[in-house]
């Protein structure tokens, strides 16, 4: 585990002060005619909830036997390499404990996505704001309603400077036009800059991960979505229209 990306998040600003993100991103396979981004935003609801993270999946690791050095499925250790290496081998038993684990933390989520159907050509910046303002807008509404400020920070995976450019443009372009806006509007987007994470950001990526996974076959049971719809605020119509079919499935 990197000791420093799990112990600091933004340099000199208490944890409980600091939200994390994460996107996930498929292109659709032949017959399914659409391309899906999932954004992620997660905050902590108590000022440990970020170390009670690193501390959970310190006594996981700790007792965790395993006899496959690779750990976790492929899927959850490409989104989540640290949080992976707590827990065991069996994808099913590796999905169960980190969803446990999520029902557990005192953290709560707002997601969002965009989906573009053949023939559409949004540009990035179109895409990236719509993405923001689903996630910001139910954030601004829960702060407005339980009466609080929002979290200093917002802290990403590290990406190249030309997304980064594109990513600040549209978080601070639509704070203003959001309802509640000045809810968010001290907030700021950082991106984190080794490649290595910290375990929050890593949180917030494997549940972008798992959404989207789950959206794209909506058959398969996956107890990380389960977990994460409840800790969200807010019921986008697409996670309501999931539920539906998964109900009916």
């Amino acid at each position: 585990m990197n000791e420093s990306a799990a112990s600091s998040l933004v340099q000199g600003v208490p944890q409980a002060q600091v939200a994390v993100w994460g996107t996930y991103a498929t292109t659709a396979p032949l017959g399914q005619p659409s391309q899906r981004l999932i954004r992620v935003l997660c905050w902590p609801e108590v000022p440990d909830a970020w170390p009670r993270l690193t501390g959970a999946i310190r006594n996981m690791a700790a007792r965790l036997v395993r006899t496959n050095p690779e750990g976790a499925p492929s899927w959850m250790r490409e989104a989540a390499p640290q949080i992976c290496d707590a827990l065991p081998v069996d994808a099913q038993v590796a999905e169960a404990m980190l969803a446990a684990l999520i029902q557990r933390l005192p953290v709560r989520l707002s997601m969002s996505m965009d989906e573009v159907g053949p023939g559409m050509t949004p540009s990035r910046p179109t895409r990236c704001r719509s993405l923001f303002r689903e996630c910001l807008q139910a954030y601004a509404e829960h702060l407005e309603q339980t009466n609080q400020t929002s979290r200093a920070f917002a802290v990403g995976s590290p990406t190249d400077a030309a997304t980064q450019r594109v990513q600040l443009a549209a978080f601070n372009g639509i704070r203003p036009l959001l309802e509640q806006g000045e809810r968010v509007d001290a907030m700021e987007l950082r991106h984190w800059a080794e490649p290595k994470v910290p375990l929050p950001v890593e949180l917030a990526q494997v549940i972008a991960e798992a959404a989207g996974r789950t959206l794209d076959d909506p058959g398969r049971p996956s107890p990380l979505w389960d977990a994460a719809r409840s800790k969200l605020v807010g019921r986008p119509r697409w996670v309501a229209a999931d539920s539906r079919r998964r109900r009916k499935g």
